[in-house]
């Protein structure tokens, strides 16, 4: 095992010596991309709570039931911040899989999120609308790029 320690640590100090850097994982872009998403998550919720907007009391029907703005934030930070991060640290086909699934239905929320009355001309609908395209624009990464 300190063989294994040892070798790296050899191959970093050659890599140091010649001025090289390491490459860039292949999830790089998913990684900038969870990190966007985030942001705009959270303007989203800065801009509900300066124009007085309830999050609990903007209500969406989905699939045949009623989903709350507040729910469907809370599901999307957990995805960004905890889900995917998880699947990103070891990338298999069904962990890729299972995050474009799961976005997909955070995307098909939001979008439906958009056309809540409570938000309609405000700059809350506005950076709603810039998440759900957001969420739309995943970077495609293969399980052969991993």
């Amino acid at each position: 095992m300190i063989r294994r320690y040892l070798r790296a640590f050899f191959i970093a100090l050659k890599m140091t010596l010649r001025g090289e850097t390491v490459p860039p994982p292949a999830h790089a872009p998913l990684q900038v991309w969870i990190e966007q998403g985030q942001a705009r998550l959270e303007l989203v919720e800065k801009l509900t709570a300066q124009h007085q907007i309830d999050i609990n009391d903007v209500i969406v029907h989905i699939d045949r039931r009623d989903m709350s703005m507040a729910t469907i934030l809370q599901i999307l930070r957990f995805h960004l911040t905890e889900e995917y991060p998880l699947l990103l640290r070891q990338i298999t086909q069904p962990s890729l899989t299972f995050l474009y699934a799961t976005n997909l239905d955070d995307h098909y929320r939001v979008s439906r999120l958009e056309t809540a009355d409570a938000l309609a001309d405000t700059p809350a609908q506005r950076a709603v609308a810039a998440l759900a395209q957001h969420l739309e624009a995943i970077p495609q990464l293969n399980q052969s790029q991993s």
